[in-house]
């Protein structure tokens, strides 16, 4: 049998860069976890996987005592094992209350400092945070089966901010040229639902919010291809105007107006909230959506 050359001992510098490709994509992987869990877990398992080739077959570590392998092996076999429990597979669950209260608060010390309105419901909402490790960049939508008319944080927690969830705005004024003085629109509500955002929740906290439910008269929709037509004499403070938006979600309504009790119904039961969370733990981007029903506080 012929004899068959032996090969060449690598360069340095190239076994040096080899063995950098596995940690490597173990940190892009890691990396990779905040945006995709489930995609960042698989690169760093291959990464580790590389890691583990590298120093089972790499010639520049065979021609060494075997014991240095047996020992970088185990390091690879230690660090997936840490990976796998404290990250990959470490539980990051978040837990929901809602429940209504039937507290009327005219007059008194409303929530969070709302103006409170007789017509007005209060639907309480908590995201709560139950392990040991915070819960960053949390983004929220609720969304109840009642339109939203405020929305505030009862907690007290740093870096939390609202948004409708289509951002819609009218600035704009009613007017009967020559006989009323000109009203102007203000956002009374919409059940699109809100989008909260929050830096952090800490370790067993939550982020506790409240809302005022209200509910509208039916009317007729305007048609959005002719213009708004207000009857004579009408008082405009009663002039309530709703803007629709359709989407593959659904048909959602934004309301502008006049605050006036006379366009609202009394207090709704809200019976369920819609909602979409997002969160980051333990490096990992986790989403998680629901319907969480109402429960009831019936107060004296």
């Amino acid at each position: 049998m012929p004899h068959l050359p032996d090969q060449p001992a690598p360069h340095p510098i190239v076994s040096f860069v080899r063995a950098l490709v596995g940690p490597a994509i173990v940190i892009t992987g890691w990396q990779l976890m905040a945006t995709s869990c489930a995609w960042g877990a698989a690169i760093v398992y291959f990464g580790f996987l590389l890691s583990l080739a590298e120093w089972i077959w790499e010639p520049a570590l065979l021609q060494r005592p075997y014991q240095i392998q047996i020992a970088l092996i185990g390091i690879v076999f230690s660090l997936a094992a840490a990976f796998t429990i404290g990250v990959a597979s470490a539980p990051a669950p978040v837990k929901f209350k809602s429940f209504e209260t039937n507290i009327d608060y005219t007059g008194a010390n409303a929530p969070a400092g709302i103006t409170w309105n007789p017509f007005f419901t209060e639907l309480d909402f908590i995201v709560t945070n139950p392990t040991d490790e915070n819960y960053d960049n949390v983004d929220l939508l609720v969304r109840p089966d009642f339109p939203i008319a405020k929305i505030a944080q009862m907690s007290n927690l740093q870096g939390v901010s609202f948004e409708d969830r289509y951002g819609v705005n009218m600035r704009a004024k009613i007017e009967e040229i020559g006989k009323q003085s000109p009203v102007p629109v203000e956002f009374l509500a919409t059940d699109a639902g809100y989008k909260v955002h929050c830096g952090s929740i800490p370790p067993n906290s939550s982020l506790s919010l409240v809302m005022a439910i209200v509910d509208f008269k039916k009317a007729l929709p305007p048609d959005p291809s002719k213009p708004v037509v207000i009857p004579s004499g009408e008082d405009l403070s009663h002039f309530t105007i709703p803007v629709t938006i359709k989407n593959n979600d659904g048909t959602f309504t934004y309301w502008f107006g006049r605050v006036n009790e006379r366009r609202y119904l009394p207090k709704p039961t809200p019976t369920k909230v819609y909602v979409e969370i997002s969160y980051t733990a333990n490096h990992c981007r986790k989403h998680k959506t629901l319907e969480q029903p109402v429960d009831r506080w019936n107060l004296p």
